[in-house]
C-alpha cells in the first residue's frame, strides 16, 4: 500500500494536478514499483530487520514480539526507501534543488 500511496503522491506533486493523464503515469508506473519492492525486501530491508529484531529482542521473548519488532522495522525501513524512489519517479534524477533557499529562523542557507 505504501507504494502505491507514495508513487501516486509523487507523480501527482510532480505534475501539479490529477487528471487522466496522470492516472495513465501512476498505472504504468506501479508495476514497476511494485517489482523494485520485491527485490529490495527480503534482499536489504527483511535482513536489516532481522538484525535489529535480534538485536532488541532475547532467545526467551515470545514469537510474538519478534515479529511485531521485524514488523517495525521492514516497515520503517521500506516507507523510507519508498520516499525516495517514488521521489525518483514523480520528478526523476536531479542534481541541483529547485528552491532558491532553505529558511532556518532568520538566516538563508
Amino acid at each position: 500500500m505504501t507504494v502505491l500511496f507514495m508513487t501516486s503522491f509523487s507523480i501527482i506533486v510532480a505534475v501539479g494536478e490529477f487528471n487522466g493523464g496522470v492516472a495513465l503515469s501512476i498505472l504504468k508506473t506501479i508495476p514497476i514499483m511494485w517489482i523494485i519492492v520485491m527485490i529490495i525486501e527480503p534482499a536489504i530491508f527483511g535482513r536489516i530487520a532481522e538484525s535489529l529484531a535480534a538485536k532488541f529482542t532475547q532467545p526467551t521473548d515470545s514469537f510474538n514480539a519478534k515479529i511485531v519488532f521485524r514488523i517495525l522495522f521492514t516497515v520503517l525501513g521500506m516507507s523510507a526507501a519508498m520516499t525516495l524512489i517514488g521521489d525518483i519517479v514523480g520528478n526523476g534524477f536531479r542534481t541541483k534543488s529547485s528552491a532558491t533557499g532553505c529558511r532556518i529562523g532568520h538566516a538563508t542557507l
